[in-house]
């Protein structure tokens, strides 16, 4: 009876090692990788934080692409709300995103008690007015370590197209 025991305590603790090791790679084995960045307005930090503090809600939503550019539905979209210092993290559930390229949007929804119905409507009650949606977006990224980056939506960022955040290594 007790070397049963034994047997069921030795096939237990090797289950429960193969699953918390099997974890240290990442979804299905893929690096991870945590993207730290801002929202920035001409340089200033975007007022965000939620639409009860009189400021609106901003969420960084980051696509991943295929080659073409196309949207990858094989692979997950991953997104974060902007806090009220204009920042955000997206760190996924293991702690980190896919490496690999990512179009990334930004749509606001405006502070309670804002609501303008003379706003375009296919924007769908988005501040930003689509210019950041998956079509329009001019943010397009390769992400192949953690990084942080700024996301400038001023003029000039909406203006430039292709790669228009800038990167930097942590």
């Amino acid at each position: 009876m007790k070397s049963q025991v034994w047997v069921v305590a030795l096939v237990s603790l090797s289950v429960a090692c193969l699953w918390v090791f099997s974890g240290c790679g990442g979804i299905g084995g893929e690096r991870l990788v945590v993207i730290r960045g801002r929202v920035v307005e001409n340089g200033q930090p975007i007022k965000a934080g939620g639409p009860y503090g009189g400021a609106p809600r901003v969420e960084v939503t980051f696509y991943p692409i295929d080659e073409a550019g196309n949207l990858d539905n094989k692979r997950q979209t991953w997104s974060a709300t902007v806090q009220a210092d204009g920042t955000f993290v997206v760190d996924g559930v293991g702690k980190g995103i896919p490496a690999g390229r990512y179009k990334v949007g930004l749509r606001g929804e405006p502070p309670s008690g804002q609501y303008d119905p003379r706003a375009p409507k296919a924007a769908g009650g988005d501040i930003f007015e689509g210019r950041f949606s998956l079509q329009n977006t001019p943010f397009v990224f390769e992400f192949n370590s953690s990084q942080e980056l700024t996301l400038e939506i001023g003029q000039a960022g909406a203006q430039t197209g292709g790669q228009t955040g800038q990167q930097s290594e942590q």
